[in-house]
Order: C-alpha cells, then sequence, then structure tokens
C-alpha cells in the first residue's frame, strides 16, 4: 500500500467508522479529517476528534507503519508537536511525544473496503495513457466536465505564473513582458527560447524607438545573430548597414550565436528569420502590444493586430539571401490559433490573479471556447478514449489532464478517479 492511498482515505473518511477505537482501546470519534497539507509538516490540519469524552483540535500524521515516525526523524521537528492524532495502516510500536506522553494512535488495517483498494490498483497498473480509458464511460458527465474545467484553469495558472516571474523582473511592465510572451511564442516549442532571449536583448522599448520596419527588421535580426554571414542580396545587404549603424549608436551587446538557432526539422514558416521578421511587423504596427492582448476578446480583433505583413522581401525569402517560391508572409491561422492560447490566455489569466479581475479570466476562457481544437496526438488520445474534443478549451484542458494526472497516475486527485474509485 501507498502511502498517498491512505492519505485519500483519511480525507474521504472512506474506511469502516463503527466502534472506532485506538490502539490502546479509548473509543474515538472523528468529527472532522482537516485539511491537506502539501508543506512541511504534518499531513493534515485543523483535524477535531473526540477521544473518550474529551474534544482535540490540531494535527493528523499519517503513516504505513507506526514506527516511520520515528524513521522520519519526526521525534525531533517542533512542527509535529501539535499532532493530535497518528493514523497509520499499521502499529508496530507505541510512540511517544515530547512530554512522555503516548500520542494517540488508529490502526486502519482491516477497516479500509478491499474493492476501494483494488480498484486504485486496478487504475495504477493500467497500461493505457489513460489509466480509466476503460471504465470512463461509466462517468457522469458533469463529473467529466467539472474535471476538464479545473485542469483547464491550473493549465493558465501554471503558464501564468512564468509570467509573474517576468512581472517581477520588468518592475511590472505590462507592454515589455507581452512583448517577450509574443517574441517567445513566435519560436513555438524549437525557437522559444531563442526567441526570448533575443527580446531580453532587445527590449520593446528600445525596437519601438526605430523609425521604420527596416530598421525594427536589422535590429531584431543583427542581435540574433543572423547578419555575420557574407550576405548578397540588397535586402541583405541593407538590412546589414543598418544594423552596423545601429550597434554602434546604441552600444549593442554582441549578437547571439547562429548554434543558439534551430532550422530543422521545421517547415519553412516556422525559420526563425521568418519569424523575427513577423515579430518586427507586429511590433512597427501594434506598439503597445499589452493594449491588444488586454482588450482583443475575439479572434477576429486579435487577428487584426496581428495578422500584419513585413517587409515584402519576406514574400519571397524564409531565409536571407535564400529565395523561395512566393507565399504569404503574415501569421496563419494555425500560428494565430497558437499565439492566442500560448500567449494571450495566460496574459490574460495573469492579469486576472495580478489586479483580481475574474473577468479577465472568463475572457481568456471564452477565447478558447472560441477557438478550434487542437489536432494533435494528445486530443486524437482523448477522441479515442470516447471523450468528445469541440474546441480548444477542450483539447487544452486534455493535455493539463493527460500531462498532470494520467501520466503521473494521480487518479486519487482526479474527480473521474475519485468517482470510479467510489462506485
Amino acid at each position: 500500500m501507498k502511502e498517498e492511498f491512505l492519505y485519500y482515505v483519511w480525507q474521504h473518511q472512506l474506511f469502516k467508522q463503527n466502534e472506532l477505537r485506538l490502539v490502546n482501546g479509548r473509543p474515538l470519534r472523528i468529527i472532522s479529517p482537516g485539511f491537506r497539507n502539501i508543506h512541511n509538516g504534518p499531513d493534515f490540519h485543523e483535524a477535531h476528534i473526540m477521544i473518550d469524552h474529551m474534544k482535540w483540535y490540531g494535527a493528523v500524521e499519517m503513516h504505513l507503519r507506526a514506527s516511520d515516525w520515528l524513521k522520519h526523524q519526526h521525534q525531533k521537528d517542533p512542527f509535529y508537536d501539535p499532532v493530535i492524532l497518528h493514523v497509520v495502516y499499521e502499529s508496530d510500536r507505541v510512540i511517544y511525544a515530547k512530554d512522555g506522553s503516548i500520542i494517540p494512535c488508529i490502526e486502519l488495517k482491516g477497516r479500509i473496503k478491499s474493492k476501494i483498494y483494488q480498484r486504485y490498483l486496478n487504475l495504477l497498473q493500467n497500461t493505457s495513457h489513460v489509466p480509466c480509458s476503460d471504465q470512463i464511460h461509466q462517468t457522469a458527465y458533469l463529473q467529466r466536465l467539472s474535471m476538464l474545467e479545473r485542469t483547464l484553469i491550473e493549465r493558465l495558472v501554471r503558464k501564468s505564473l512564468m509570467i509573474k516571474a517576468e512581472l517581477q523582473a520588468t518592475q511590472y511592465d505590462w507592454q515589455e513582458v507581452a512583448y517577450r510572451k509574443l517574441a517567445e511564442g513566435l519560436g513555438f516549442k524549437t525557437n522559444a527560447r531563442a526567441m526570448h532571449q533575443m527580446a531580453l536583448m532587445v527590449g520593446l522599448k528600445t525596437l519601438r524607438r526605430q523609425d521604420t520596419l527596416l530598421e525594427k527588421e536589422a535590429l531584431l535580426l543583427g542581435q540574433a545573430g543572423f547578419l555575420s554571414a557574407k550576405l548578397k542580396d540588397v535586402y541583405s545587404l541593407k538590412v546589414k548597414r543598418e544594423y552596423a549603424f545601429m550597434s554602434k549608436k546604441l552600444s549593442l551587446s554582441a549578437p547571439m550565436s547562429l548554434h543558439q538557432w534551430k532550422f530543422a526539422p521545421i517547415r519553412p514558416h516556422n525559420f526563425p528569420t521568418f519569424r523575427i521578421a513577423q515579430l518586427a511587423a507586429i511590433v512597427h504596427a501594434c506598439p503597445h502590444l499589452w493594449d491588444a492582448f488586454s482588450t482583443g476578446s475575439s479572434m477576429a480583433s486579435l487577428q487584426k493586430d496581428l495578422q500584419v505583413k513585413p517587409s515584402a522581401y519576406w514574400d519571397s525569402h524564409f531565409i536571407l539571401d535564400k529565395p523561395s517560391k512566393a507565399h504569404s508572409s503574415v501569421l496563419s491561422s494555425s500560428a494565430l490559433q497558437h499565439l492566442i492560447i500560448n500567449v494571450t490566455a495566460p496574459l490574460l489569466m495573469a492579469y486576472s490573479q495580478y489586479a483580481d479581475r475574474p473577468d479577465y479570466a472568463q475572457r481568456a476562457m471564452n477565447l478558447l471556447i472560441s477557438l478550434p481544437k487542437d489536432n494533435n496526438r494528445v486530443s486524437r488520445l482523448w477522441q479515442k478514449v470516447g471523450w468528445r474534443v469541440a474546441n480548444a478549451f477542450d483539447s487544452q484542458g486534455l493535455h493539463e489532464l493527460y500531462d498532470q494526472y494520467c501520466m503521473k497516475r494521480r487518479c486519487l486527485d482526479c474527480i473521474i478517479g475519485h468517482q470510479l474509485l467510489r462506485s
């Protein structure tokens, strides 16, 4: 048996409670099991119990064996002084408090319903990517929907924590943070880190001070390290000269190394040079990025601000000095959707928490509801299980459910798993 299962049993009181007694025979009544503690110290706080006819308030510590108290050195830790009850699966020895009194102990061995534990083992031992894949149809739709909404919010909150770190580093400059997150988003998974570093090197204020689009493209491409090669065509030579002038004028730091960028195995539309040109165009057309993200309430309004053309050069190039067939140089619908999911929605959630504005969190979720579903491996996996994936709200929530619960076998923390165990 795992200790986490014991926590679950205690939290939900899933054991026989008739004629409860401590291991020393004294009668016990559990009024409240307390609240799970995820920090240092006892496992549950604010428990309320009655031993004989006396009420006790305090902490509860849990172990598979009573002797684990000594094994974990709790007798030396003042955090465990408030423990009023030691809950164990098996009582293999008596444990004493610092004042020499016996710490009240209850043994759950023989009281836990075997079918609940067997169901838990079945979920843990299921080799499917989704442990409950063969049982999920037995759960209520409202329970699944509740878990989906919970995991979506958890995903947005988790991403907003990274934004919080950026905010602290910029003295809560939302415009600068929006720019950094946009740059990172345009890097997608492959070049996200390099794009973020480039944005750190060329801040939004510096970039906005450049009057023309060409100057913005030159500044970003130069600091990214793409203007150090032997370039020949007219545009490349022009941006290289422009960057050389700005480098001296602005006392720029040394550019990034080309080894930090990846061109394979990705589509040409995701080449970093092409995405940098798009970033320059967006900042040129919409210098107040946070305003666009915070007021954009639909894909159409964000499309107006983000789907702007870079220099005409990029209609026939993905890389400097290497012509390609003519193509659209504005963000594709799928790239725009990616930015709304990974930049706009997390920014709105971060602001919701920062300003205590729940309407911004709701706006983030409404945006996701309006977007098509992600057509990726995880979405297809859930559809195969029988879960209808209708939009990005669904696919993002299910992605978090898969990553943070199914893959980690956290069935005890899942509303769906909880329903299956208790059914």
